[in-house]
């Protein structure tokens, strides 16, 4: 039924693999946290106006290769399992173990739908995208404003993207650089098998 974990049956042994690469375990690995510069290191969007660059992964010793992919039928269940992952990945105690842990390096993943920012190329488009994750990142802070006075419930920051998390919120940066985690519907996955 309803909330009682099937998700996690499968989630779970993921995260415990992909936990084991941020750690090194197994072979020829290296640890995360020995990599000299985190996967993001300069959000384009927050520069005047400079045109769409890649914050992700640029000299990066990490491998970056979608590493689950979860298909759903419904956007509405990709978008639930986004809010799930904004809960284990993005929240400020994921924050917390990235520091503590690994470095500042963090488990990245994303949505590609059709609501997913980045239509058509960066060159074209890059202003309308850079103007959408500077609202999401004003929206997200007047949130967590609100979650701090305790004026609204913390689960409701899972329900709000933040440009600064490791949620990846465009699709250049998915194709450029793919997340950990890539949730997608069965229509998106056919379109991008085609290209």
């Amino acid at each position: 039924g309803t909330g009682s974990g099937k998700t996690y049956c499968f989630l779970l042994p993921m995260i415990f693999k992909l936990l084991r690469e941020a750690y090194g375990i197994g072979i020829n690995r290296k640890p995360w946290r020995n990599f000299d510069r985190p996967y993001i290191h300069s959000p384009w969007w927050k520069d005047g106006e400079s045109v769409y660059e890649s914050p992700y992964g640029v000299s990066q010793q990490r491998t970056a290769a979608v590493k689950c992919m979860m298909v759903y039928p419904l956007n509405a269940l990709v978008q639930d399992q986004i809010e799930q992952f904004r809960g284990l990945f993005a929240s400020s105690t994921a924050d917390d173990f990235y520091k503590a842990e690994l470095n500042n390096h963090k488990i990245y993943f994303g949505e590609y739908s059709g609501e997913t920012l980045g239509k058509g190329t960066s060159a074209r488009n890059s202003s309308e995208v850079r103007n959408k994750l500077r609202n999401a990142e004003l929206e997200f802070d007047k949130l967590k404003r609100q979650v701090d006075n305790n004026d609204e419930s913390a689960d409701s920051l899972a329900k709000q993207q933040n440009p600064n998390s490791s949620e990846l919120l465009v699709r250049w940066d998915m194709q450029e650089t793919p997340p950990d985690f890539l949730v997608t519907n069965f229509s998106m996955l056919s379109i991008m098998l085609i290209r």
